[in-house]
């Protein structure tokens, strides 16, 4: 995708490759994209999730409430944009007394998996996966799971976030969410320890992406030159649509 927060002088475009995948890489590289930044798939799991209070999900109307945090939240990340918020998925908000404490968008989604990681492939071809518990940590031939973004609150509100994500989950009767973070998001790194992601995310562990980009205007003296092209600052933000 592209971002609407282009840097002085290029608009850039981007690409989420995971690291493994060399064939994309290639491809990528191939029409003029290199890595700019790291990121990571992280998961969020529950074997039995549980709905939670205090948690409400917002109209079109009332989420206008929410986009100028987004935008101010969010103002040093590449690529963040609001497009299309207000049509897709559901959003999901924690108020306690009437304030407003913490917000994610929340998409539903299935994946067709023709491959599994290693050692889940073994538990997978043994039979275990339908053992009480496994099954709910092992994904079917059709993996269908809950997309978290656009994640919103204060420092001290992170657990108000993660009652958020186990609320989605009881609801729509799943057990995993996946969200996508640039490594140099502070927020992110804040995040990762200020939630308990659940014991897939402790397995599995996170999946490590490349952030490929490329430059699509020579503005500058630099740029004319030959010269790479300076890649914004700060980190990119992730919209799950792009991933899913």
């Amino acid at each position: 995708g592209s971002g609407d927060r282009p840097s002085e002088s290029s608009i850039w475009a981007y690409a989420f490759v995971e690291c493994k995948n060399l064939r994309s890489i290639q491809l990528c590289k191939r029409f003029g994209f290199n890595t700019q930044q790291h990121a990571a798939t992280i998961l969020f799991h529950r074997f039995r999730p549980k709905p939670k209070h205090g948690i409400h999900q917002l109209s079109g109307t009332e989420l206008d409430e929410v986009i100028p945090k987004l935008r101010n939240f969010y103002g040093g990340y590449s690529a963040f944009h609001t497009e299309g918020l207000k049509e897709q998925g559901a959003h999901w908000v924690y108020r306690e007394n009437d304030e407003l404490k913490a917000y994610a968008r929340v998409m539903r989604h299935q994946w067709d998996i023709e491959e599994l990681p290693g050692y889940l492939e073994v538990v997978k071809k043994c039979k275990l996966h339908h053992l009480p518990f496994i099954k709910d940590m092992i994904p079917s031939d059709n993996f269908e799971f809950l997309s978290f973004d656009y994640l919103w609150c204060k420092p001290e509100n992170a657990p108000n976030l993660q009652a958020i994500m186990e609320h989605a989950l009881s609801l729509e009767g799943l057990h995993v969410g996946l969200s996508w973070w640039a490594l140099n998001s502070s927020f992110y790194q804040s995040l990762k320890k200020d939630i308990h992601w659940g014991i897939l995310n402790y397995i599995q562990g996170q999946v490590p992406l490349f952030i490929m980009g490329k430059a699509y205007t020579s503005a500058t003296e630099k740029e004319s030159r030959g010269e790479a092209a300076d890649f914004p600052e700060g980190p990119v933000f992730i919209n799950a649509h792009d991933m899913t």
